[in-house]
C-alpha cells in the first residue's frame, strides 16, 4: 500500500505526523522476533499487564461502549477491526495498566534509562531546527514540553474513532499519570490529565500553596461555571459519566 506513494517532502526536511511508520515498525519486529506483534509485545514490552488488542468489535464485554458525536448528540460508534493499525495503535487497556507502563518506562523496565533519555532528545530537521508539533517539541515517539510547575514533562496522546488517551509523564518526580475517554474529541486531553495530577505534586508545586486540603478521594461535585450549574458523581446516569464527563483517570509513581 505505501510501496508507491511519493514522500511529502525529501528526508530530514519536513515534520509530519503518521502513524504507518510505526505499522511499518510492526513488520520489522515481527521479521526480526518470528513471533506476531501482539504476542512480542505482551511477552517482552507489557508483561503482566493487561494491555492487549482492542476487542470492542467483538464484543468484549469488559470494554467500554464507544461513542461520537453525531448533531450534538452521543451515539454509539459502529464496531470495527483495529487489527490494521497494530503498531501505530488499536491497543487496548485499563487506565491503571497505561500509568503503570509509564512508571516502568522511567524506572528501566521497559528500555534502559539511557534508551529513555535518548528517546526524550529534541529530534532536528536538516537545517538544525527544532522538530515542533503545536506546541509541543518532538523526540523519538515522545513529545515533550513544560508543565505548570515548568517541570518537562514526557507525553503522547491517541485518539481513534469512539476514544481519546494520553500518558503524561514527570521524569523528575517519576509520576505517571493516564487519561481516557470513551468519545473520539476530548479537548486538551494532555493538559485534562496534567491537571488532574496536580493534587499528587503538591510537595513540588513552587506557586501559592492551596488553604484547603485538595479533595482526591472525592466521589461527586456539584458546582457553576459561566451562569450553568452542574454535579458530577454518585447517582449520575452512565452516558453523562463516561461520555459527556469523558475520563478516566489514574497516576502511578
Amino acid at each position: 500500500m505505501l510501496a508507491d506513494r511519493p514522500l511529502l517532502t525529501a528526508p530530514n526536511a519536513a515534520y509530519h505526523y503518521s502513524s504507518w511508520g510505526y505499522t511499518l515498525l510492526r513488520a520489522v519486529i515481527e521479521a526480526d522476533a518470528g513471533k506476531s506483534f501482539l504476542d512480542y509485545i505482551g511477552d517482552e514490552v507489557t508483561p503482566g499487564l493487561a494491555i492487549s488488542a482492542d476487542a470492542s468489535d467483538h464484543g468484549d464485554t469488559k470494554a467500554s461502549e464507544a461513542y461520537e458525536f453525531a448533531d450534538g448528540r452521543a451515539v454509539r460508534l459502529t464496531t470495527h477491526d483495529m487489527s490494521y493499525t497494530w503498531g501505530g495503535g488499536g491497543l487496548a487497556a485499563p487506565r491503571e495498566a497505561i500509568a503503570l507502563f509509564g512508571s516502568r518506562v522511567m524506572n528501566g523496565k521497559v528500555v534502559s534509562p539511557k534508551t529513555f533519555k535518548a528517546m526524550l532528545e529534541l529530534a532536528r530537521l536538516a537545517d538544525g531546527s527544532v522538530v515542533r508539533e503545536r506546541e509541543y517539541e518532538v523526540g523519538f515517539g515522545w513529545r515533550t514540553s513544560r508543565g505548570v510547575n515548568s517541570d518537562m514533562i514526557a507525553h503522547h496522546a491517541g485518539v481513534t474513532g469512539g476514544a481519546r488517551s494520553a500518558l503524561v509523564l514527570w521524569p523528575s518526580s517519576r509520576i505517571s499519570a493516564s487519561g481516557l475517554s470513551n468519545a473520539q474529541r476530548t479537548s486538551s486531553i494532555e493538559t485534562t490529565v496534567e491537571m488532574l495530577a496536580a493534587p499528587f505534586q503538591q510537595k513540588n508545586f513552587t506557586g501559592d500553596q492551596p488553604t484547603a486540603r485538595c479533595p482526591v478521594d472525592a466521589l461527586a461535585y456539584k458546582g457553576e461555571f459561566d451562569g450553568e450549574r452542574f454535579r458530577f458523581g454518585r447517582n449520575m446516569p452512565f452516558v453523562f459519566l463516561s461520555v459527556w464527563a469523558g475520563l478516566m483517570f489514574a497516576f502511578a509513581m
